[in-house]
């Protein structure tokens, strides 16, 4: 599994899992409301990463990154929802109700969503 940073590119602060559609962005700030893929929180991304512009530069790295997050969009697709599977024990009990609510998420990943709610102790 590759490993990725959780404090924001662009200011710092730390980040926050989101819970939401597919297409949108796994991890968001609450500082300055910007959202990062985790392909693009990995430490050789990072690095090229510009907080003034809030892009990643130019060059042949942007076409692996492009695919990267892509992968992951797909991979959310299949899940239904943006939601990461090592995300979930830091999701809040919120957005935990919010994916078992979703339609067509994956039955594997609901399974793994709702032993992590009744672990906690919530009902449904």
């Amino acid at each position: 599994m590759t490993t990725y940073s959780l404090d924001c590119p662009s200011c710092g602060q730390q980040l926050k899992p989101h819970a939401g559609n597919p297409e949108s962005v796994p991890w968001v700030c609450d500082n300055c409301r910007h959202g990062f893929w985790a392909c693009e929180l990995q430490p050789g991304t990072r690095a090229h990463y510009r907080a003034h512009l809030h892009d990643f530069g130019a060059g042949l790295h942007l076409r692996d990154l492009h695919a990267l997050r892509l992968i992951e969009i797909d991979e959310a697709r299949k899940r239904g929802t943006s939601a990461r599977e090592d995300q979930l024990s830091i999701l809040s009990n919120q957005q935990l109700q919010h994916v078992m609510a979703r339609k067509k998420v994956d039955p594997g990943f609901m399974k793994e969503v709702e032993a992590e709610n009744a672990g906690r102790g919530v009902n449904r």
